[in-house]
């Protein structure tokens, strides 16, 4: 997929399109009994997998391809709470990605995990409800003063 390309910038996305385009996003990961390792499984039966699958992947292509690259683990968005003035970052907002070393020293960040159609259809995107964010207001007061009280 990099076979004459020259930039490792060119050679990322290149990389990053591929996955983008051949395999599909899913949290449904019945890999047990499995002879194979979960990233062989993902690239060559399935093809379908989570955001750490397509990152690992990427990774592995670059690396090969003679891009320095790492892997990085954190969260990806979250909801702004007017009322605690805060942002309210969720388990659902985590997510997998590819920092991809330039020759100017600049690391550049790649995404090869397409949108996740399930989560899109079920309006995961939609702002947060008033009665949301005052019960998140409430929580984080309550672990602010109380939980977290010395």
């Amino acid at each position: 997929m990099t076979a004459g390309i020259d930039t490792p910038f060119d050679k990322a996305v290149a990389a990053e399109t591929y996955l983008l385009q051949s395999y599909g996003y899913t949290l449904d990961l019945p890999w047990q009994g499995q002879s194979h390792t979960p990233l062989y499984d993902f690239l060559f039966v399935k093809k379908e997998g989570p955001c750490d699958f397509f990152a690992t992947a990427l990774a592995v292509f670059l690396r090969v391809a003679g891009v320095p690259c790492r892997v990085i683990y954190g969260f990806n968005g979250g909801e702004w709470n007017e009322i605690a003035n805060a942002l309210i970052v969720r388990q659902a907002n985590a997510h997998t990605w590819v920092e991809a070393l330039m020759p100017d020293g600049e690391w550049v960040r790649f995404d090869a995990t397409p949108a996740a159609p399930m989560a899109l259809a079920a309006g995961t995107n939609k702002p947060p409800s008033r009665l949301t964010m005052y019960l998140g207001a409430a929580r984080m007061a309550w672990y602010r003063y109380v939980v977290n009280y010395s």
